[in-house]
């Protein structure tokens, strides 16, 4: 099982893998802190293989759940920043219609997991 979560989901994904325990997580533009998802209490638990992907505009989130990952014990990580895009409209290029290199690497990460 792999959380996939975009935007508010994304905090809800990190926060759920905790208990879950899913075989890898992806994270689409989350918030670093949101009702009762924080990263700052949440990260310790991620200890499965963790994608985090954000976009420029997304600055202030992008750097608290950065500053983050050296407190998650997973292996594998890695952390994307993107020019443009939020949450979902990372994985489409809303001028071509096309999926986005992101969404191939998101698919394959789901797959690998």
């Amino acid at each position: 099982m792999v959380l996939v979560g975009a935007s508010l989901g994304g905090s809800v994904a990190v926060t759920a893998a905790g208990e879950a325990k899913p075989d890898a997580v992806a994270v689409l533009s989350s918030s670093a802190k949101e009702g009762p998802s924080d990263i700052t209490t949440d990260a310790p638990h991620v200890t499965m293989p963790a994608l985090f992907a954000f976009s420029r505009a997304d600055q202030d989130d992008l750097v608290v759940v950065r500053s983050q990952l050296k407190k998650m014990p997973a292996r594998k990580k890695e952390f994307l920043v993107y020019d443009s895009g939020h949450g979902y409209t990372l994985l489409h290029d809303l001028m071509t219609g096309e999926f986005t290199g992101l969404a191939t690497r998101v698919a394959k990460w789901v797959k690998g997991s």
